[in-house]
């Protein structure tokens, strides 16, 4: 019996000893373990780019990795947005998009979906549109803006950014709104628009506030609406487009985070919650707001519910003018 129990001790010691040094199945890292890539699909220094640049640092202060901008300008945002449609779905790649999605998903011929291949996560800002005027146009309201337009058809211009921007969008909309026949005048970029719509070389134009707002209030342009749902806090005075009587006029520029498809839930709802972390940061409030951006927090299912929304509205707003982006 000695000897039994001895060769049984003896046994067990060695299966303990064998299993002691099987090698450890490695874990994989927690997520993230390493930076994260956050592509821009606009040129450094504009307004999204800024707002990118202050949600990415936050962002990669609470992840504890940094958050590396990578601008990839072109297409009007497609070029970013085919990346990620391509990227793996590790959590180590997003996007920083805004309004140009909805219209780029109009597009013929994309090697993505928008809807299925780039996944929402939060919202993070929105900026409206200023309507202004050069002071020599003899109107001081929408309503004589509209009157003299009618009055004289096809000779009311109108400046955009470019062909499917917030500003050629809104031109349009209010000329379908009213009946009206306004020329299009596309530039390479508001700069140039504003110095002409300044110098009278076009009448109207939608724009950015920060890129206006001086010249309004020294008489150089006219404001006539703001393209918010409510009154904007830096020109009180000025009434909204839903105010005067277009319930449907709301022209904001969006932004949001986007991943690509198959990114894991936890990875995604991580990346959410932290997200609305930052936004609900005062430090970051402030530079949005000072950059011309209003914060805007909200949780995945909303924030794709919205963008779901706004690629059907602008699809069909782009079909019934006859809109071709491509």
């Amino acid at each position: 019996m000695k000897n039994k129990a001895l060769k049984s001790l003896l046994i067990a010691i060695a299966i303990f000893s064998l299993e002691g040094s099987l090698p450890v199945r490695a874990q994989a890292p927690a997520w993230p373990s390493q930076p994260i890539r956050l592509m821009v699909p606009f040129s450094a220094g504009g307004g999204a780019d800024n707002a990118a640049r202050i949600v990415g640092r936050k962002l990669g202060e609470r992840l504890g990795q940094p958050v590396v901008i990578e601008n990839r300008p072109g297409a009007g945002g497609v070029i970013a947005e085919s990346a990620l449609a391509q990227a793996l779905p590790d959590g180590y790649t997003m996007l920083y998009d805004s309004f140009a999605l909805a219209v780029n998903a109009t597009r013929r011929n994309l090697s993505f979906d928008p809807r299925t291949d780039l996944v929402p996560v939060t919202s993070t800002a929105t900026a409206e549109t200023v309507l202004v005027a050069n002071p020599r146009l003899p109107v001081r309201t929408v309503k004589e803006l509209v009157a003299y337009a009618k009055a004289n058809p096809g000779k009311v211009s109108y400046a955009s950014a470019g062909v499917g921007s917030v500003a050629h969008l809104s031109g349009e909309m209010l000329a379908s709104d009213n009946g009206l026949n306004l020329l299009h005048v596309p530039y390479k970029g508001g700069g140039q628009a504003i110095t002409d719509l300044m110098g009278g070389q076009v009448d109207i134009y939608f724009a950015a506030p920060t890129s206006t707002l001086a010249s309004i209030k020294g008489g150089k342009l006219r404001a006539l609406a703001v393209t918010s749902p409510e009154r904007a806090d830096y020109l009180p005075e000025l009434p909204t487009m839903v105010e005067l009587g277009y319930p449907d006029f709301v022209m904001e520029t969006w932004h949001g985070l986007f991943v690509p498809r198959g990114t894991p839930p936890e990875i995604l709802s991580r990346i959410d919650r932290e997200t609305q972390a930052v936004l609900a940061d005062p430090e970051v409030q402030k530079l949005m707001r000072a950059s011309g951006l209003t914060p805007r927090i909200s949780d995945q299912p909303t924030f794709a519910r919205f963008v779901d929304a706004q690629i059907t509205r602008w699809s069909r707003f782009l079909k019934d003018r006859d809109i071709q982006i491509d």
